[in-house]
């Protein structure tokens, strides 16, 4: 997390958006992990939000083999 709004502030990235997109995933992750399994490009990045909100594995693997 240091090191996103250190590097953010470079690219837009503040800690405001950080934690309203924090607040979105918890909200909204599975689907979330579903449907960007689905879409080109985000299907490769989708991990990366889920691993740093620790998403449960479990529920992470059924969402994903079920979007792939």
């Amino acid at each position: 997390m240091p090191i996103i709004l250190k590097l953010g502030r470079y690219v837009g990235i503040r800690e405001k958006e950080i934690s309203k997109t924090k607040h979105w995933f918890d909200k909204h992750g599975s689907k979330a992990v579903f449907f960007g399994r689905l879409a080109p490009g985000i299907r490769e990045i989708i991990s990366i939000p889920a691993g740093r909100e620790k998403m449960n594995l479990t529920k992470f693997i059924i969402f994903t083999i079920a979007g792939s």
